[in-house]
C-alpha cells in the first residue's frame, strides 16, 4: 500500500512522531492531512506577509536555508504566516531557537491521527466544534461534470435527501454547475439512512467523514 509517511520516513530517516495536546508549551492543533503531500509540521507564526519584526524573520530565514534547505517552507498571507518541516528533529530546533515567533503548533495528536494523515480519503476529522455547530457527519458526494443526466441525478440526490433526513445541511447546493456537494447530518439519521442511500446512490458517495473534537 502507499503511504506518504513510509516515503518521508525513507528520504528523511525520520519517523514521524506524535505531539500530544502541547508541546514545548505550546498548544498543538491536529492536522487532517499532511501539508502539501510533504509536511507533517507547521508552525504558525506571529504576523503577516505586511507586518512582521524583519531583522527576526531575517534570522529565521538564514537558519532554515543554513540548515534544513529543501525541508522547509514558508508560505506568508495577508493573515498569518506559516512555515512547515518535514523532520521532527528540525522541527524541536526551530521551537527552541525561534520560541519567541510561534503562535501555536500542528501535527500528529496521537496516533489515531497520525494514521488518518496518511490517508487519501480520512474518514475522521478533527475538529473542535462540529460543522455548523451541530452536525458530526459529512458526505461528499461527486457527479462527474460530463456524465449525462447529471441534473436529473443531482435532483434524485437532492430529494432523496430531502425525504429521508429531518436536520441537514447542504454547502454549494444551489449552484448550477454543481458536480461536488457536501451534505453535513447527524450521526443518528446518518446511520438509519444509510444502507437506503448506498442502494441508491453509492457511486456517487466519495467519502464520509465524522468529527472526532478535540
Amino acid at each position: 500500500m502507499y503511504s506518504n509517511l513510509n516515503k518521508i520516513k525513507k528520504s528523511t530517516g525520520e519517523d514521524i512522531k506524535v505531539l500530544g495536546r502541547t508541546f514545548k508549551g505550546f498548544k498543538v492543533l491536529p492536522s487532517s492531512k499532511l501539508f502539501y503531500y510533504r509536511f507533517p509540521y507547521k508552525l504558525r507564526l506571529i504576523g503577516n506577509s505586511s507586518f512582521y519584526n524583519i531583522p527576526r524573520y531575517t534570522e529565521l530565514n538564514d537558519y532554515l536555508v543554513n540548515n534544513f534547505l529543501f525541508e522547509f517552507r514558508t508560505i506568508a498571507s495577508t493573515s498569518n504566516i506559516n512555515l512547515y518541516l518535514t523532520k521532527f528533529s528540525n522541527f524541536e530546533k526551530v521551537i527552541d531557537e525561534f520560541s519567541d515567533l510561534i503562535l501555536d503548533l500542528s501535527g500528529p495528536i496521537d496516533e489515531d491521527n497520525l494514521n488518518i494523515i496518511d490517508e487519501l480519503n480520512p474518514k475522521i476529522a478533527y475538529r473542535n466544534k462540529y460543522w455548523y455547530s451541530k452536525y458530526d457527519m459529512k458526505i461528499e458526494f461527486f457527479i462527474s461534470y460530463s456524465m449525462e443526466d447529471k441534473e436529473k441525478t443531482r435532483t434524485n440526490i437532492f430529494s432523496f435527501v430531502n425525504n429521508n433526513f429531518i436536520d441537514y445541511q447542504w454547502y454549494n447546493a444551489q449552484s448550477n454547475k454543481w458536480y461536488e456537494n457536501y451534505l453535513y447530518c447527524k450521526s443518528e439519521e446518518y446511520n438509519e439512512v444509510l444502507p437506503f442511500l448506498k442502494i441508491n446512490f453509492a457511486e456517487f458517495i466519495a467519502n464520509t467523514q465524522k468529527v472526532k473534537l478535540y
